[in-house]
């Protein structure tokens, strides 16, 4: 089939149906032309599809008896014959102006929306109403071995401790103050309340550091208050210069390598084996190589130039049949 200009009607329909309607209803409105020449001058057009898989436009033989017969009939019925949901109609009918009328809001078919029947009465709780279960949670009932697995008033966890004992979390020394039964108001840093007998409350923005690192050399003098933003200064890897950087991250890698030999054993030799001879690992590079070296980025600018180098247009000769070669080119 010839391809043709659209106009600007066609342009206009396009823009308004799209969106809205199936897209084997779309080419309905477009005779001579095809669902995938309409999908590409719509993604051309950038006219995107909204979210709708169930809607339909309305017919006018479905318009003509929905204003015909929507006043006099209930809704439920009129939605089963359109083979719409029952909101969508409703939705409808207050978008063009429809209301139910006198004759059917005096009949019982109007059921709720007759306001001041109170259908809903024979559906609720009246007062003084004795629930079914009322009774049956009373104290010591328990079928079966459920009174077995309860835990029993006022007991206690086994990970429970007395206030005054001490514990270490995350290599911090912490004491129990309290016992209300939530760890992180319980349980405090010794270092912390150390400081604080002699300083007074830690500041808001600030918190307690050892100055020789050392989390178990808890004493006045080796500890100090600090911004965490001076707390990531000190830590960052950026601090030391760039051989010592560089040096560091190796030495990582070294021990990572180590630790995989190892600990890891036969699997995870096996496992290094197989990623080795992955297609897409022996593409990519392997570790060690120059390529495994490279950043992301380079990796993607390498492969383009190896792409173009490789197109059959970019080689010498080409794929050029011998006839239209250079003078030359073999």
């Amino acid at each position: 089939m010839r391809a043709y200009r659209w106009t600007r009607r066609e342009l206009n329909k396009l823009h308004r149906l799209y969106p809205t309607i199936p897209q084997r209803q779309v080419v309905q409105h477009f005779p001579g032309r095809t669902l995938k020449a309409i999908a590409t001058k719509a993604k051309l057009l950038r006219i995107s599809r909204r979210a709708q898989t169930n809607y339909r436009i309305w017919t006018p033989a479905e318009m003509a008896k929905l204003r015909s017969e929507y006043p006099d009939r209930p809704t439920k019925e009129l939605a089963k014959e359109f083979r719409r949901p029952e909101m969508m109609v409703y939705h409808k009918a207050a978008a063009i102006g429809l209301v139910k009328s006198a004759k059917y809001m005096a009949s019982p078919a109007a059921c709720r929306l007759r306001r001041g029947d109170n259908v809903g009465a024979a559906f609720r709780f009246p007062p003084g109403h004795v629930p079914a279960n009322k009774g049956l949670r009373r104290p010591g009932y328990g079928p079966g071995r459920m009174k077995e697995t309860q835990f029993k008033k006022g007991q206690k966890p086994h990970t429970w401790k007395p206030i005054g004992s001490f514990r270490y979390f995350d290599g911090y020394l912490q004491k129990k103050m309290t016992d209300t039964g939530y760890t992180p108001r319980d349980w405090r840093m010794v270092h912390v309340m150390l400081w604080e007998q002699h300083h007074g409350k830690v500041p808001r923005n600030k918190f307690i550091v050892f100055k020789d690192r050392d989390k178990t050399n808890i004493k006045i003098e080796n500890l100090e208050a600090i911004t965490r933003r001076e707390n990531m200064r000190r830590n960052t890897i950026h601090r030391w210069p760039r051989e010592m950087k560089f040096a560091n991250r190796m030495l990582n890698k070294l021990n990572r390598i180590v630790k995989e030999k190892t600990n890891g054993g036969d699997q995870t030799n096996s496992q290094n084996e197989r990623l080795a001879e992955s297609p897409v690992r022996r593409n990519r590079g392997g570790e060690g190589s120059k390529e495994g070296n490279l950043g992301r980025r380079d990796r993607a600018r390498q492969g383009h130039r190896r792409g173009r180098a490789n197109h059959p247009r970019k080689r010498k000769g080409g794929n050029l049949s011998p006839s239209r070669r250079p003078a030359g080119k073999k």
